[in-house]
């Protein structure tokens, strides 16, 4: 139960930070709201691209081994 649990958190969370960098890269959304222009942007969709790829490899890991103790 508490595989599924986390895993349905990490996969939830990969989803946020993809769809969050998605409108960071195009849309206008908070470029007006704040000071997020420019490179700050770039470097904060980077930020977020990166934590989703590595959240989807800690998940991939975690359902791999999860298989593996199943069998």
């Amino acid at each position: 139960m508490q595989h599924n649990i986390n895993s349905i958190l990490a996969a939830f969370i990969i989803v946020m930070c993809l769809v969050f960098s998605w409108f960071l890269l195009f849309t206008d959304m908070m470029s007006e709201a704040g000071n997020l222009r420019g490179q700050k942007r770039s470097i904060l969709v980077a930020i977020l691209l990166g934590y989703a790829v590595y959240r989807g490899y800690r998940l991939y890991r975690s359902i791999k081994d999860h298989q593996q103790q199943k069998d």
